[in-house]
């Protein structure tokens, strides 16, 4: 069998293992418990089930990648390495410059800090910061350290960015979709009128995680530390969420500062892209 197929058909058991581990806690958090403690006027529990579901979720592409490495491949996983201390300190200031200083410009123009921080607001804080590291480390194992390694040598680090971004993208695709099945099983709407939305929603989440990825994805290509590029995602959701929290008016500086991540990753991504065909040509010379 060719080896590319081969290798096709074990990206599709990883991203089969992964959904079938998180789409159902997914599914319960988005579709059912939050929606009803919404409705229940309860936000401090809608959010702390949201952000602890979230998280329990978000080991589905670890255990599937070490299920592929031991089971499948019966090889060990990647060497664990730190890479440099200093790289640490550098994500967290570029996160917190990415998602604050625009909310202190907010500030200027009219936002304002929650004026009563309630008691669970700094209960997700420190979940996020004493969980965030490992629960982000969980998924970029799945989406970096396996989906890239095993990709890159066949079809070059360009494709296997793409290829892992939409995976990363559909896997998160009932957190989206999760709110409109709870309309269907209150018989406010049918599935039929979903089909429309959620494939919409499918095609977006798969082309902007494209670009997410590819932050997390360079990094792990020039460091191969899966520590690293956890901390990365455990410090780009913590300062946005913060932000978020604490600041009112603050959700319309957010998708602004998402599409400015992504369009970093887009940048990479040509990068990586054109150093690839530098080095083919460099090959074939």
């Amino acid at each position: 069998m060719n080896k590319n197929v081969e290798e096709m058909r074990n990206v599709g058991l990883f991203t089969l293992i992964s959904c079938l581990y998180s789409w159902p806690i997914f599914f319960v958090i988005d579709a059912w418990l939050v929606p009803m403690f919404i409705r229940q006027g309860d936000v401090a529990a809608a959010r702390l089930t949201s952000l602890s579901g979230h998280m329990l979720a978000m080991a589905g592409p670890t255990l599937a990648a070490i299920f592929m490495w031991r089971g499948r491949h019966k090889e060990s996983p990647p060497t664990w390495r730190w890479s440099q201390p200093g790289y640490y300190g550098l994500v967290v200031v570029a996160m917190f410059v990415l998602w604050t200083v625009p909310g202190l410009i907010g500030l200027a123009f009219g936002d304002k800090i929650v004026s009563s921080i309630e008691t669970h607001i700094w209960v997700m804080v420190g979940l996020m910061l004493a969980l965030g590291w490992f629960t982000g480390t969980g998924e970029e194992i799945g989406w970096c350290a396996y989906l890239l390694s095993r990709l890159a040598p066949r079809v070059g680090k360009a494709r296997a960015l793409i290829i892992s971004g939409i995976i990363r993208g559909l896997w998160h695709w009932p957190v989206l979709v999760g709110p409109s099945f709870a309309q269907v099983f209150r018989g406010e709407r049918t599935l039929v009128t979903l089909v429309g939305p959620s494939l919409t929603i499918a095609f977006l989440l798969a082309l902007s995680n494209i670009f997410f990825g590819a932050v997390p994805g360079w990094v792990w290509y020039r460091t191969k530390s899966i520590a690293l590029v956890g901390w990365l995602h455990q410090w780009h959701d913590l300062a946005r969420d913060v932000t978020i929290l604490l600041l009112v008016g603050y959700g319309s500086w957010s998708s602004t500062l998402g599409l400015v991540f992504q369009m970093t990753g887009l940048l990479l991504l040509i990068l990586i892209g054109r150093e690839g065909r530098r080095s083919d040509h460099s090959q074939l010379v």
